[in-house]
């Protein structure tokens, strides 16, 4: 067999089936050697036109599946993307406030650089591993569903479902005007990192805020 062929028929039957590897093998090569009979001696050249026209070896591979496959089942993928959004909120506040927790936890207040460093540091770092982890954690909840003893207690649930359960409409209904739940996130980590950032001046340097001058001598206003 021309390597170029074998080097093909092994990039597809690597994506299939375990059981049907052998099948699909000698189907494929039936299929490549009738097709280049059209070529009688044919350059490799011809064995590039010839993989191209039958596809992609994920393309084909694909075609020998015995079903779709999906991390998340597509008629659970718009709860999974609100839930996920949700949950990525969520791991955005508390990487906030853990970041904020050890930062006035381990800086010295004397050192604003040091403070907002720190508290810049805490905070992306947090960012990043909560938002993995709820990511992570969402993500292996959906695709339980693959497995039979969760599929079966989800699917009873569902069969069982009942309308007055289900959610209260809204009284303001959504429009294309309102804001999204990310600039809502972005602008409320902001508001939180401006108001930590004056708090943090504010204990700083809170002899120095606010001084009045009695006969010509200054005295601060606020004391520790």
């Amino acid at each position: 067999m021309d390597k170029m062929i074998e080097k093909y028929i092994y990039a597809v039957t690597l994506r299939c089936p375990q059981d049907k590897k052998d099948e699909i093998k000698k189907e494929l090569e039936s299929n490549i050697l009738d097709m280049l009979s059209a070529y009688p001696n044919y350059t490799e050249d011809d064995v590039e036109a010839v993989l191209h026209k039958i596809g992609h070896p994920i393309d084909v591979a694909y075609q020998y599946q015995n079903k779709d496959q999906h991390v998340v089942d597509p008629r659970f993928y718009q709860d999974y993307k609100i839930i996920l959004k949700l949950g990525l909120i969520f791991a955005a506040m508390m990487a906030i406030i853990v970041g904020v927790i050890v930062t006035l936890s381990n800086v010295d207040f004397t050192d604003p650089i040091q403070i907002f460093t720190m508290l810049s540091a805490e905070i992306i770092s947090n960012m990043f591993i909560f938002a993995s982890s709820a990511f992570t954690i969402i993500t292996l909840i959906f695709w339980a569903y693959k497995l039979p003893s969760f599929k079966t207690k989800i699917d009873d649930t569902m069969n069982s479902w009942k309308a007055d359960k289900l959610p209260e409409v809204p009284k303001i209904e959504p429009t294309l005007a309102m804001k999204t739940r990310v600039q809502l996130l972005i602008e409320m980590i902001i508001v939180i990192i401006l108001m930590l950032t004056f708090s943090i001046l504010f204990i700083v340097y809170y002899d120095t805020i606010a001084v009045i001058f009695v006969n010509g001598d200054s005295s601060a206003l606020l004391n520790t």
